[in-house]
């Protein structure tokens, strides 16, 4: 129980939420990004199925990277394929966007930033399986956001990523969770 508590994301479960997944060419494909240099540049490279279906398939997590260090690690890792629509970035660093978007050769995606709440309750709301009638154990009862297990540092984010326990923790809205594991 105690693991729980605190816990943003409390129905994201690995058993539900993390399996092996592939690239599949006829998918949309983005990226996003978070921004750091003590905390890590963060990529994800993510698809959304036909019927909706989200999956984060790779990551990069890396610190001390200037963009286009990072820009060019996301190129040798093969985390751009040909056929990306764009990126959703960290609205923090326009101009680390800029050269992402340049070196990439992909355009920078908006509606990225803005009140924190409203992008915690999507990302509850996808990780909830559907549809709810059937059974949890039925094959086709998912949920619209899923994680390839290689991406092992976003699965971890996903698990620690905490509201404060007590009002020293707290910054200046205390109702958002701790500026820690939100990547």
């Amino acid at each position: 129980f105690s693991e729980f508590v605190g816990r943003v994301f409390k129905g994201f479960d690995e058993e539900t939420h993390v399996r092996d997944f592939s690239y599949q060419p006829g998918w949309q494909t983005f990226g996003a990004t978070d921004y750091g240099w003590t905390n890590p540049n963060v990529w994800l490279l993510i698809q959304v199925s036909v019927w909706g279906e989200v999956r984060v398939l790779a990551e990069v997590y890396q610190e001390h990277l200037r963009p286009d260090e990072f820009a060019n690690e996301i190129l040798d890792r093969g985390l751009c394929p040909v056929g990306i629509k764009g990126f959703y970035p960290d609205p923090e660093d326009p101009g680390a966007s800029a050269q992402l978007s340049e070196i990439l050769k992909i355009p920078v995606l908006g509606g990225t930033g803005g009140d924190l709440s409203p992008r915690i309750n999507a990302i509850r709301k996808a990780l909830i399986p559907r549809p709810r009638h059937l059974p949890d154990d039925h094959p086709e009862k998912r949920p619209q956001l899923m994680f390839d297990r290689k991406c092992i540092r976003t699965i971890s984010d996903m698990l620690a990523y905490r509201y404060p326990k007590a009002r020293g923790e707290a910054e200046l809205v205390p109702e958002h969770p701790l500026k820690k594991d939100d990547h």
